[in-house]
């Protein structure tokens, strides 16, 4: 039976949403998802941030 290796995965701290962002994307693409969809998760969640914060911005 062949050995496998372990990886260890720090904990981070994010600090902004577009870290986490970058973080998840980051988590997808190491489960194999294609390029195309990576480029669309960043494309849509980019634009829902920027919705987000002018509509906070309108609020204040």
């Amino acid at each position: 039976m062949a050995k496998s290796k372990v990886l260890s995965v720090k904990k981070q701290r994010f600090v902004t949403w577009r870290e986490v962002l970058e973080g998840f994307l980051f988590w997808r693409q190491a489960q194999g998802l294609s390029e195309t969809t990576i480029n669309d998760y960043r494309t849509h969640v980019n634009i829902f941030l920027i919705a987000i914060q002018k509509r906070l911005t309108q609020r204040i």
